[in-house]
């Protein structure tokens, strides 16, 4: 995502949905889908937020470290840095009250399915996942974890107005 291997304004639209929470360097990502995108092209992304300064080391052995969580932004956050990156803020949302109830969903799922596995491995694993799940879920209901939507268009070069 640092280093797109496509020429200048290739695209019309690019779309990124929870990965750039993964990415070192985000300002050099968001710079990258700036590039390869054609003026006024469109930027849709969804990815995980940091919502707080400052996450309990609990949470962020429980929640930040299993998603190998590499920095991140509130939503007003991304807004400033999709802004700073040369975009024009069309639409963004908190959508951090869906991914709870996902994470409930798959919660249950996961206990729900225990029953059918004979692996005591797997089981392990499921128990495992389920906990996970429900871990992250109390996360975004304290506010501590959260997801976000975002779409943005190619502003013009500043030299170019």
């Amino acid at each position: 995502v640092t280093s797109l291997p496509f020429a200048d304004g290739e695209f019309t639209h690019v779309i990124s949905m929870d990965a750039l929470y993964h990415v070192l360097d985000k300002p050099r990502a968001y710079a990258e889908m700036r590039r390869v995108l054609r003026v006024t092209g469109t930027l849709a992304l969804t990815d995980f937020l940091r919502p707080i300064g400052h996450i309990p080391p609990g949470v962020q052995a429980r929640v930040y470290d299993r998603l190998m969580f590499n920095g991140g932004h509130s939503v007003l956050g991304y807004q400033a840095s999709l802004i700073a990156a040369g975009f024009e803020i069309r639409l963004a949302r908190d959508i951090s009250l869906d991914l709870r109830r996902s994470y409930l969903l798959l919660a249950s799922i996961a206990r729900e399915r225990l029953g059918a596995v004979d692996s005591p491995q797997l089981r392990r694993h499921m128990r495992s996942y389920a906990a996970a799940c429900l871990d992250i879920q109390a996360a975004i209901g304290r506010q501590e974890f959260g997801w976000g939507m975002f779409v943005a268009n190619r502003a013009p070069d500043r030299e170019a107005i």
